[in-house]
């Protein structure tokens, strides 16, 4: 089964827009999907909404 990482790249404190980026495929191997995702925050910290773009997908899908 493919392992998905997430990596945070940014929050800033203050704001309210978090981004992370995240990779799916093998251990050890070159991911097959590469895509983030931006979360927008409440003042209270919940998420109110995500958006996710891929950047890189297998041909064909």
């Amino acid at each position: 089964m493919p392992k998905a990482d997430t990596d945070p790249i940014a929050t800033a404190e203050g704001h309210d827009i978090a981004r992370f980026t995240w990779e799916l495929g093998p251990e050890g191997g070159e991911a097959m999907v590469v895509g983030f995702d931006v979360a927008v925050l409440t003042p209270d910290g919940r998420v109110a909404k995500v958006y996710g773009f891929l950047d890189k997908v297998p041909a064909g899908v």
